[in-house]
């Protein structure tokens, strides 16, 4: 039996019929899956093939492990426990591992959908766009896009005009959620002190906004299923994905 594929695979296929390798001799059976494979070599010099991850399922996965673990310290603690007005960890190491959990989800997720983004954006694709000048049109190429056009600009220009969708932004939930993940992302990645400072509740602190976030990987499932119905290339792993 055909061991059933990880959903975070990038690709695979099946033979259709009886192979014999040319280089080896190996034989594969018929519906024997074929899996795309990378080649590292280990600081000891060893080569490692890895199997071909899609990124944007590997940073959801690990998004969605690091909120889950967050939330097992959270629950073990009784942070939400019914008739506790105000409540602490045990522990300042439980904490602070709490708010490690969640900044770890917050920027692999967000990671994941700028991937997802990048994956999208065909080879020959031109984007044609004012940058520099209200005058002046400039055009860029998919590695000039890459680097220098914000994921908002992918994800409500770019996108859309490559697969031929509507933009989100402005008019849909997915846009919302990729808003509130984008801007808790930026408060992490550039954070200011006084941003962190030590403050009473009613202040809206990155801390405050660690413990009230929504789960980032959803927010960026969201985006990526918005996207899902017009991919020119269906990406298998997204009706793999066992996260809901």
């Amino acid at each position: 039996m055909s061991q059933k594929p990880d959903w975070r695979l990038q690709a695979f296929a099946q033979i259709a019929e009886d192979w014999t390798s040319p280089w080896d001799g190996q034989q594969a059976k018929a519906g024997s899956r074929l899996t795309v494979v990378t080649v590292a070599k280990t600081s000891a010099g060893v080569e490692l093939t890895l199997p071909l991850p899609n990124a944007t399922a590997l940073m959801l996965s690990a998004s969605q492990r690091a909120f889950r673990e967050a939330g097992v310290l959270r629950s073990k603690a009784k942070i939400d426990a019914c008739g506790n007005a105000q409540v602490q960890f045990k522990q300042d190491a439980h904490a602070f591992d709490y708010l490690e959990r969640v900044m770890e989800s917050v920027l692999t997720a967000h990671a994941g959908l700028e991937a997802f983004a990048n994956d999208n954006i065909p080879a020959d694709y031109t984007y044609v766009c004012h940058r520099k000048s209200d005058v002046i049109l400039e055009q860029m190429d998919k590695t000039a896009i890459q680097r220098h056009v914000s994921l908002c600009e992918k994800l409500s220009v770019v996108l859309p005009e490559v697969v031929g969708a509507k933009s989100p932004k402005g008019s849909s939930k997915a846009w919302e959620s990729y808003r509130r993940l984008k801007k808790l992302r930026d408060r992490i990645t550039h954070m200011k002190s006084e941003d962190r400072k030590s403050s009473l509740s009613d202040v809206d602190t990155v801390w405050h906004a660690l413990v009230t976030a929504d789960p980032p990987f959803l927010q960026t499932l969201a985006m990526v299923r918005y996207f899902a119905p017009y991919l020119r290339e269906p990406a298998g792993w997204i009706d793999r994905c066992p996260i809901r």
